[in-house]
């Protein structure tokens, strides 16, 4: 189970302070740093990839149907 804390002890609330993500390996601990913003934006980023993705893939059959009924393909 990970957990969660800051890096520094500033008595501020903000999504740009960086966080500190400790986790149990075999053996050993992992840290890793990132902020909430980074993650907000790694989420965004994704969601957008996403639709983007989408809308290729509905492309890339309509035009391969296309091609298809052009060539009378089955």
């Amino acid at each position: 189970m990970a957990t969660f804390k800051f890096k520094t002890s500033e008595d501020i609330d903000t999504k740009s302070r960086t966080i500190v993500k400790t986790e149990g390996v075999e053996a050993t601990t992992k840290e890793t740093e990132f902020t909430l913003e980074q993650k907000e934006n790694q989420l965004n980023n994704l969601k957008t990839q996403k639709t983007s993705i989408g809308e290729q893939i509905t492309s890339l059959e309509a035009e391969i149907t296309e091609i298809k009924t052009a060539l009378e393909i089955k």
